[in-house]
């Protein structure tokens, strides 16, 4: 079932028969808690999520929602949630199955100078095609660089975008950094760049 705050408006948009609602609360961008109980008041699942830790950094601002990778795992862990394949959610959709990443976002290296860079990581056994792949400085995508025609990562291999290609400098203040598809209406990874936390240790290549 899919609880909205205008089933009318939810049905209108993505074809839901008969959504519930209206919800009258109201969750919080940067965490809150939600509970599901049963008609005789026991809790059957709960979760508080949050933006920051181990939670998917993709729904954070960026467009996709919070989805259970599997409905067996543990609500309350941030590890047992993924992101929506796509922006805006994925509601009154069946959206357990989640596909691997076709491109991640590595590693990243902040100086401060000028001279860092972001390494994307191909981890499947096939060449990927990633022209026109965007990496975002910022959840709208506002502040954005666009990876060229022809550009491709051979299976389990790495490219490199240096800082200076970017177009936005790479913070050493809290920032999240996103890897959106060519249509726009795909984040394939994201991370959030912590304040005072290490870079991205990623996968060693070499």
């Amino acid at each position: 079932a899919t609880v909205a705050r205008n089933p009318e408006r939810l049905a209108a948009i993505h074809g839901i028969p008969r959504p519930l609602g209206p919800f009258e609360g109201r969750l919080g961008n940067d965490g809150d808690e939600v509970v599901l109980v049963d008609t005789g008041g026991s809790t059957v699942s709960r979760v508080r999520y949050n933006d920051r830790e181990r939670w998917p950094a993709a729904a954070d601002g960026a467009g996709p929602s919070l989805v259970l990778k599997d409905p067996l795992l543990d609500a309350g862990e941030s590890e047992s949630w993924g992101w929506s394949l796509a922006r805006g959610g994925t509601p009154g959709v069946v959206s357990f199955a989640t596909t691997s990443p076709e491109v991640l976002i590595n590693e990243v290296s902040r100086t401060g100078k000028g001279d860092g860079w972001v390494e994307l990581f191909n981890p499947g056994r096939d060449a990927v095609d990633i022209s026109g792949y965007r990496l975002w400085g910022d959840p709208a995508g506002v502040a954005s660089h666009e990876l060229p025609a022809g550009a491709s990562i051979g299976a389990r291999g790495f490219f490199v975008v240096g800082e200076a290609s970017l177009g936005f400098p790479l913070l050493q203040e809290d920032q999240p950094l996103f890897l959106a598809a060519p249509d726009g209406m795909r984040i394939a990874d994201a991370r959030r760049l912590g304040q005072g936390l290490p870079d991205l240790p990623g996968i060693a290549d070499g």
